[in-house]
């Protein structure tokens, strides 16, 4: 908590609304890393929030620690490689999720990728596949260690989501959400890189 939760979120509330002006202005959203990611998201159209956020304010809701920027995507086309954590346990092996029109259609790799592999069969829910979410991580203070609420929030990674998205602002309701953290990757949004091998620009 000390770690993750201590730390200036004037600044970090700055950093997520300069993100997301710039998805607000984009069609599209692509993701590409050095490990084989190369998946395009469509955005939806997303409007100012001028309600007052932070859990200080009376009837908010979150999680900790936060820091994150995201968005339900209204489809998805690609691959990506989710190189640290998925299931709140790193993954032993770098796992290749192939999407087509939204839905995970292929997944591949180690023992990671079997147990995700039976954890969405025995969901026996076709919307376990859909691809819920894009989130950029933005806390300076969170590490990279396994449990998904912290790292899917840690600066210099983004998260891609399968599930329900209907929590955070899209219309599919589904019996799991489960983030897959992907380290340095590239973000362009339409023309314009926003995130460079991890590195906000």
């Amino acid at each position: 908590l000390k770690r993750a939760v201590v730390l200036d979120y004037n600044k970090m509330r700055k950093t997520k609304q300069k993100i997301m002006r710039a998805l607000g202005k984009a069609k599209t959203c692509r993701v590409l890393t050095k490990k084989g990611t190369d998946i395009t998201f469509k955005i939806p159209k997303i409007k100012p929030d001028k309600r007052k956020k932070g859990l200080r304010y009376k009837g908010n809701w979150g999680n900790l620690p936060s820091g994150e920027a995201y968005f339900a995507p209204l489809d998805a086309n690609g691959v990506y490689v989710i190189d640290v954590s998925i299931l709140n346990k790193k993954v032993d092996k770098p796992i290749r999720i192939t999407v087509k029109d939204r839905y995970a259609v292929r997944i591949e790799g180690g023992k990671t990728a079997a147990m995700l592999r039976r954890t969405l069969k025995k969901l026996n829910d076709k919307n376990s596949y859909n691809i819920a979410e894009l989130g950029i991580g933005i806390n300076p203070r969170a590490k990279l260690t396994g449990n998904i609420l912290e790292d899917e929030k840690v600066l210099g990674t983004c998260h891609i989501a399968l599930g329900s998205s209907f929590a955070i602002g899209g219309k599919i309701k589904a019996k799991c959400h489960l983030d897959g953290v992907i380290k340095n990757p590239t973000i362009i949004v339409d023309n314009k890189t926003i995130m460079k091998d991890g590195k906000l620009v």
